[in-house]
């Protein structure tokens, strides 16, 4: 050290300043301003007095320096230790020996290691050694891509500490550079702890991996925060709460938007700032903060002078002096409007794709980069057996297991590296059923374009797969014996025509060589032209071609054509091997309209039930009126009523034998009743201009069969004959008696002789080719306009009369007029004469109590009113579970009860065996306007002994619970 000369003139106080000198390390040496003499003392007593006062002042000034300095470094590790943020730096003296360059760690760069701060040497080898094995490729990438590209690098590793705990950090560092030679000098940078925010926001772990809180250095470090603020885009701020005096970084003023060198922060100039709608809640949630020791956090808006709104989250702590005062408020803040922006846009995509998903019947999907699901609809459930909670949050291994996991694992990642889209098959097992997948996967990305998962669509194949399979199979067996082999110039002239070719389209192969293909076969030439561009294109070509045969009939074949090529390479010609699917496409479509059926029969099925409501308190309601009734013309209008609501309820019941297809009953049926009831269907729903007459003779004889059944057979063909006459016409309908003898029963395979009643439906109208005739009681053959006709009348029709032992005659001529003969066997006695119906009396009741369970509340006040009507006491129950409620409270008093068989909440099935088990003696009688046969053999079974249809008369009603009464035990 320099020695140092003072002055002592005995009047300046100077010892302080030696001893300051003393602790730099210089030596002092004091001269007595009286060894020196005269004018010279005086000038050397002068300037030695002046230097003294520059080292003073320059000592005092390196002192505020460094208590300034120690003051930065006390606030940098606070602001760290808030943030989780460790700071570190490398030399890069030697780049071919990464571990002879120097390395330093801040104190909480230790702690997130695991160490304490300076307990073990921190080198190259100890931080590869911390760092997960397999993440080390990654980190040499990344340093490796920041030195020949000199721009600053970040990657997300993993941690494991000295105690084995695994931690998730973010490593942002800065290089620098010799500006002279461009040599590397030294890396910069910060590692924060993003553990918990990976773990919660995956889908956004990019932009919360950023640094949380960076605080001021020492001047040389100071630099190097300001750097990872700006990589950051995180603001510090500090506030002074003794003096309220604020100071923010230069990326705190980039963020508020403010000119550092002009704007002057203070609370109340950042309040200004903040949103006005923010700001009573930003000022409170920072005054309710002086008196907490935890890091607090608050989410805001600013606006700025244009308008623009930005979104901030800021984050900061109060430290308190030893008397728990306020003294100091640290902070952060970050600009996190293009999250928010982000998040919105994904919420708004995720929404709407969210409401596709659910309203497709495939499985729709999406996940993240981890393979987790984050999107999962019901059609997905359904393939998979799980529901939605189950699956959200789990990957693949959940679903499929090791093996199936792997599959879908290859096919993702194929997706993610090529990041194009990709349709693949996966046979898959979940559930304990392994089925094969038809999915399309594509990479989901954020508003930037960076893939952050996978969006896949997935479609259950495997019913298609054994289907095509067992196509291909039997295309094999049958390749030369039914598909048609051609081969054609790219001029579509025919060069070679095989004997299947001749037996599908008509043509011999003397006919077809030599003639162009697509003036033979193709009437719209559009899909023949494109499908040969694409086989000359792509060298083959697989699809569905609409043609025409030599008879003028479309047809339907499965196209393969081959491009067959030159030995030079040149294309030459097409190789076409077509396969007649016609058939298979009407199957098709007759099983589309059979489903159709089905569906109708059902709707059928529940309306006729609801009628059947409807009906009964009317019919019920009709037998109370005529009871108090003695007018004639009242009497006879009540008639009419009754008349046409047990029209309605054999109307409904037609229904339900057509819906349901029940058992035909046999009984003796009067064609001419038949003939006289459909007249009047046809007087009264078909158009004017058709004419509707009958002939029915007195002598007919009568048929055994089912009344419903042969009823619909006459409007089946009364229906047909209407649709052969637009523009009107005449209608007949007839009947006689005819023997067939064994000539004439010769002429029909399925004709026996003996007695007949020929029922004759003859028409008017546009009349049928011979061709036509002959397909006319296929199924769903129909020469009507679409979604006129189902093509199943006229089969039903045919199956109908054999089930009954007869036949049909049809008769046809263009412009004439169709006849349809319809031969029934007939039985030769006599009709039994029909006689009036004379009243009864009905049986009363003696005042026993009658519990009454049905949902509808006209059926029940309907049956109270008749039960009361004719001495009977009445409980009324809406469904089961109240019916079983005064069961138990009354059973001894309860005589009978009457219960429908469907209801909700709790239907008479499940009600039945509930009532017997409180008394096994209880007499029930069930009724059901359905005839489900499995419903009654249930309450059958559960030792119900007594059922009525609805809708039913009082007459059944009160014969059948006099019966069930007498039958009681009791």
């Amino acid at each position: 050290m320099t020695p140092v000369l003072i002055v002592d003139d005995k009047k300046t106080n100077l010892h302080e300043v030696a001893a300051l000198l003393r602790e730099k390390g210089h030596t002092v040496k004091w001269v007595n301003n009286t060894s020196a003499s005269g004018l010279e003392q005086d000038e050397a007593w002068l300037k030695l007095q002046q230097e003294n006062l520059e080292l003073k002042q320059t000592l005092q000034q390196h002192c505020e320096t460094e208590v300034a300095l120690r003051a930065n470094e006390a606030s940098l590790a606070a602001a760290q230790r808030i943030g989780h943020f460790g700071s570190w730096e490398q030399d890069l003296k030697d780049l071919e020996d990464r571990a002879a360059n120097p390395m330093r760690w801040s104190d909480e760069m230790f702690r997130l290691a695991g160490y304490e701060p300076g307990s073990i040497e921190v080198t190259n080898e100890l931080f590869f050694r911390l760092v997960h094995p397999d993440d080390h490729e990654a980190i040499r990438e990344a340093v490796a891509e920041a030195l020949r590209e000199k721009k600053p690098y970040s990657v997300v590793h993993r941690l494991i500490r000295p105690d084995g705990e695994e931690r998730i950090v973010q490593e942002i560092a800065h290089l620098l550079f010799d500006e002279s030679t461009g040599a590397p000098l030294k890396m910069i940078g910060t590692t924060h702890d993003i553990t918990d925010k990976h773990r919660s926001q995956v889908a956004f772990e990019k932009s919360e991996q950023e640094l949380r809180l960076l605080a001021k250095e020492l001047d040389k470090e100071r630099l190097r925060l300001v750097t990872a603020q700006a990589v950051a885009k995180v603001g510090s701020w500090e506030t002074n709460l003794q003096t309220f005096e604020v100071q923010w970084s230069a990326e705190a003023h980039r963020i508020h938007e403010t000119d550092e060198a002009t704007f002057h922060p203070t609370h109340e100039a950042f309040l200004q700032i903040v949103h006005p709608d923010d700001r009573e809640a930003v000022n409170a949630a920072f005054l309710n903060s002086l008196h907490l020791e935890t890091p607090c956090e608050l989410k805001h808006r600013l606006r700025m002078p244009d308008g623009r709104i930005k979104y901030i989250q800021e984050r900061w702590q109060v430290f308190q002096d030893e008397n728990e005062q306020p003294q100091r408020a640290l902070g952060t803040c970050r600009d996190i409007t293009e999250q928010v922006e982000t998040e919105t846009k994904m919420q708004l995509t995720t929404d709407l794709l969210r409401a596709v998903a659910e309203g497709t019947p495939d499985a729709v999907f999406v996940k993240d980069l981890e393979g987790r699901y984050l999107l999962f609809n019901e059609g997905a459930c359904k393939l998979v057996g799980r529901s939605v909670e189950e699956v959200l949050g789990q990957d693949d291994l959940f679903l499929f297991g090791p093996e199936g996991a792997r599959v879908v694992r290859d096919s993702d990642r194929q997706v993610m590296s090529t990041n194009q889209v990709l349709i693949t098959e996966e046979i898959l097992t979940a559930a304990g059923v392994t089925r094969t997948y038809s999915a399309t996967k594509a990479p989901y990305r954020d508003n930037q374009g960076n893939v952050i998962g996978l969006i896949g669509i997935s479609r259950d194949v495997t019913d298609s797969k054994a289907a095509e399979i067992k196509l291909r199979e039997q295309a094999t067996l049958l390749d030369k014996a039914q598909d048609a082999i051609l081969m054609r110039s790219l001029e579509h002239h025919i060069l070679y025509w095989n004997h299947s070719a001749e037996r599908l389209y008509g043509w011999t192969k003397e006919e077809a060589l030599g003639k162009s293909i697509q003036e033979m076969l193709y009437k719209d030439p559009s899909a023949f032209q494109e499908a040969t561009a694409a086989t000359i294109k792509k060298g083959e070509w697989h699809g569905e071609l609409q043609q025409t045969n030599k008879d003028g009939q479309d047809i339907i074949v499965e196209a393969r054509w081959t491009l067959v090529r030159s030995e030079s390479g040149e294309p030459k010609a097409i190789l076409a091997i077509n396969t007649d699917i016609t058939e298979r496409k009407k199957l098709e479509q007759q099983f589309l309209r059979a489903q159709r059926m089905e569906s109708i029969g059902t709707l059928a099925g529940g309306i006729a039930h609801d009628l059947n409501n409807v009906l009964a308190p009317i019919m019920m309601a009709i037998e109370l009126l005529k009871l108090h009734e003695s007018d004639s013309n009242r009497l006879n209008i009540l008639s009419t009523i009754e008349g046409s609501a047990k029209r309605g309820a054999d109307m409904v019941s037609q229904v339900l034998s057509f819906a349901r297809g029940v058992e035909s009953q046999q009984l003796d049926v009067r064609i001419g009743h038949l003939i006289q009831e459909v007249e009047k269907i046809a007087n009264e729903t078909f158009f004017k201009s058709i004419q509707v007459k009958t002939h029915v003779p007195d002598d007919l004889w009568i048929v055994q069969g089912d009344p419903t059944q042969l009823h619909q057979v006459l409007v089946n063909l009364c229906v047909n004959a209407r649709d052969a006459m637009p523009d009107g016409g005449t209608l007949t309908l007839s009947a006689h008696n005819e023997v067939l003898e064994k000539t004439s029963a010769g002429m029909n395979l399925q004709a026996e002789p003996g007695p007949y009643i020929v029922l004759k439906v003859m028409d008017t109208g546009t009349g049928m080719t011979t061709k036509t005739i002959e397909r006319i009681f296929e199924p769903f053959y129909t020469t009507k306009e679409l979604g006129k006709g189902t093509g199943l009348g006229l089969s039903t029709t045919l199956a109908i009369i054999k089930s009954h032992g007869g036949f049909i005659r049809v008769h046809s001529e263009l412009g004439i007029g169709s006849q349809f003969h319809v031969y029934l066997p007939a039985q030769t006695d006599p009709p039994p004469e029909l006689s009036e119906a004379q009243p009864v009396d009905l049986p009363r009741g003696q005042g026993e109590l009658i519990l009454v369970v049905d949902d509808e509340d006209a059926v029940r006040q309907i049956t109270r009113q008749t039960l009361e009507a004719f001495g009977y006491r009445v409980l009324l129950a809406n469904d089961g579970a109240e019916a079983t409620a005064y069961y138990a409270m009354q059973k001894d008093a309860i005589s009978a009860i009457l219960t429908d068989m469907m209801m909700p909440v709790m239907d008479g099935p499940t009600t039945i065996p509930v009532l017997l088990r409180i008394n096994p003696h209880a007499q029930i009688i069930a009724a059901s306007g359905l005839n489900v046969s499995d419903m009654v053999a249930n309450a059958m079974n559960a030792g119900v002994k007594h059922f009525i249809p609805k809708p039913y008369t009082a007459e059944t009603l009160l014969t059948k619970l006099r019966q069930v009464l007498t039958e009681s035990p009791s």
